[in-house]
């Protein structure tokens, strides 16, 4: 979770973020709002992020066999 009701996963593919998109939509209730952006690595590292009024650590690229 990277904030409330925001959720992130790396997906070593499109294959594998394909996957995780059926899974998701098999899993929705009916009334249920997602919504999926996909982004690359490099659009990743290059995120912005404030805490507070102070500039947030630059965020590191996922290891692309990091097991969850």
């Amino acid at each position: 979770m990277c904030q409330f009701s925001v959720y992130m996963r790396f997906c070593g593919g499109r294959d594998q973020a394909d996957s995780y998109a059926n899974h998701v939509q098999r899993a929705l209730p009916k009334t249920g709002l997602v919504q999926i952006l996909n982004f690359t690595d490099k659009q990743y590292e290059n995120i912005i992020s404030f805490d507070g009024r102070t500039r947030a650590a630059k965020n590191e690229n996922p290891q692309q066999y990091a097991l969850f």
